[in-house]
């Protein structure tokens, strides 16, 4: 099913190869510093991380094309336009035009198809009423499933901000932590700092990144655990959180035994912690985030928001609607054939 010029369907759309390649693992999709096969073309951003994260060797195989730029590429007769996909900073959709054939096809690679994506002047020929017809849309699958229409990013960010400030209500001296990884989430945990009206402590890799990704706030973050104005930590207690606060070691006996942990190795620097785990994977149908979940007296508690990077399955079927492809490719969940047919026939019948 590769189409002349296209990535396979298992690989990210941060960093693409324009020569098919199936690997299933996201973001550097196994790239190491041997990686010989070609030219990786990659947004800025992305490629800073790639060499800081994977190797630096390779510097010489990178070709940056930032949101909205295209370059053509000699040896395969195709134009790649890289575009906003709305996930973590520097992920790009990819538009991959084959001159000879005419046969044009777009990677989302990880994607939040929010109604910007949608709409964004890139996608414009293709959209109803457009002059043209994609061949097919590799499509992120990750929440393909008529089950997940959580909120979009700005309500799921408002929530967040609505429960840091009912839980400073509560316990004024209540430390939050906010789940992430190398890069991403920044909107969730910039919303919590927002609300507890303090800073946000980030550890040095992770505030690396931010920096890299131009998304770093000299008024918000800081890297200085001990500076007393903050409020919100970064990475969890699984990411240095621990050691930096003053913990001596944690027990096995799941979270809440770990977050009574910090509080009282903190030495009386907070009162009470909150978690708040911020992934689609905590939406129920109905509910903004998930009751709190607390121990210890109220002391450690847990929130699941649902705060995702990626598409709902309403925004898949816009997303799908608005540009009309002759083909729906998945790309994840869909590495048995019975997967790859369960989710095609989600937009087996045209829904434009």
């Amino acid at each position: 099913e590769d189409i002349v010029g296209s990535p396979t369907p298992q690989k990210s759309a941060e960093t693409v190869r324009v020569r098919p390649r199936s690997d299933p693992r996201p973001h550097r999709c196994g790239l190491s510093g041997r990686f010989d096969a070609g030219a990786i073309y990659c947004s800025e951003v992305t490629k800073r991380l790639v060499l800081r994260d994977v190797s630096a060797k390779l510097a010489d195989c990178m070709v940056i094309v930032n949101a909205g730029e295209s370059i053509y590429v000699e040896e395969l007769k195709t134009t790649l336009t890289a575009l906003d996909a709305g996930h973590c900073p520097g992920s790009l959709l990819f538009l991959l035009d084959h001159k000879p054939s005419g046969a044009c096809v777009l990677h989302t690679g990880d994607m939040r198809a929010s109604e910007r994506v949608r709409t964004q002047p890139g996608l414009a020929t293709f959209r109803t009423g457009g002059a043209r017809q994609l061949d097919a849309v590799y499509l992120d699958t990750t929440y393909a499933d008529k089950r997940y229409d959580f909120p979009a990013q700005a309500d799921a960010c408002a929530e967040i901000g609505a429960i840091v400030r009912r839980e400073l209500e509560r316990e004024p001296k209540t430390l939050f932590l906010c789940n992430t990884y190398t890069v991403g989430k920044e909107n969730a945990f910039d919303a919590a700092a927002d609300a507890a009206g303090g800073r946000c402590y980030v550890p040095a890799r992770r505030a690396e990144s931010l920096r890299m990704c131009g998304r770093w706030r000299d008024a918000v973050h800081t890297e200085d655990a001990t500076d007393p104005a903050v409020r919100v930590w970064v990475g969890g207690a699984m990411s240095g959180l621990a050691e930096n606060v003053g913990a001596k070691g944690g027990g096995d006996g799941g979270p809440h035994e770990r977050l009574l942990k910090l509080l009282q190795d903190s030495a009386g620097r907070y009162a009470a912690v909150v978690s708040l785990r911020c992934t689609g994977w905590e939406y129920r149908r109905g509910q903004r985030s998930t009751p709190v979940w607390a121990a210890n007296d109220g002391a450690t508690r847990c929130y699941g928001v649902p705060y995702s990077e990626h598409s709902s399955f309403p925004e898949l079927e816009a997303f799908v609607a608005a540009l009309r492809p002759r083909r729906v490719v998945p790309t994840v969940n869909a590495a048995s054939r019975k997967g790859r047919e369960r989710l095609r026939d989600l937009f087996s019948t045209p829904v434009w």
